[in-house]
Order: structure tokens, then C-alpha cells, then sequence
């Protein structure tokens, strides 16, 4: 049970599927689900920022879970990063992060 509450996220072909513990009383046509874990595409971060910023950009978004799965569709490069954050959806969804940095 554990390991299918943490590990993650889970999917059925290719659709998501929404994992939490079961409780007396719990009725899934009423429940409202306002914190979610997913997967983040960084697909235009420069690559000099790939390791230095990637908590940052996660915290921005709510909260960072794993720092860095790399896209390994290429069998020779990596295209993107990817980073798994926990997202609150009652305080919305931002769709970019401006990094500003001064030696870049």
C-alpha cells in the first residue's frame, strides 16, 4: 500500500489514475480532489540550468517531489527534463515560470 500511495504516477494504458487511501465514509461522487501529483515538462530550460534551478521551479509550482526524470524518448539524448510536483488545484495552475539570472 505504501509504495502505491508514493511511487508514481500511475496510469491504465494512457490514462491517469488518481491514487489516496480509502476511508469510512468515503464516497466517490461527492469527493473533491484539490492536491494532484504530476509530471512537469521543462521542454525550453537551458541546459546550464537543468541541475541548479529545478527545486526552485518546483516550489514555484507547489511542491517539488522528485528533482529530475529526463525525457528519454531518444535513445541518445536527453530532450527535456521533467520534474514531479505536488500541485494545490484550489490555488490554480500557472502554465510558465520566468527565470531570470544574472550570469546567463
Amino acid at each position: 500500500m505504501e509504495k502505491v500511495l508514493k511511487e508514481g504516477p500511475w496510469f491504465w494504458g494512457i490514462a491517469g489514475l488518481f491514487v489516496t487511501p480509502w476511508f469510512p465514509g468515503f464516497d466517490a461522487t461527492n469527493t473533491v480532489v484539490t492536491m494532484i501529483l504530476v509530471w512537469v515538462r521543462l521542454p525550453n530550460l537551458p541546459l546550464h540550468f537543468w541541475h541548479h534551478v529545478m527545486q526552485d521551479i518546483g516550489n514555484m509550482l507547489g511542491k517539488l517531489k522528485k528533482k529530475v526524470d529526463l525525457d528519454r524518448t531518444s535513445k541518445c539524448f536527453f530532450t527535456f527534463p521533467r520534474i514531479y510536483v505536488e500541485i494545490d488545484l484550489s490555488k490554480g495552475i500557472s502554465d510558465h515560470v520566468l527565470l531570470k539570472h544574472d550570469n546567463f
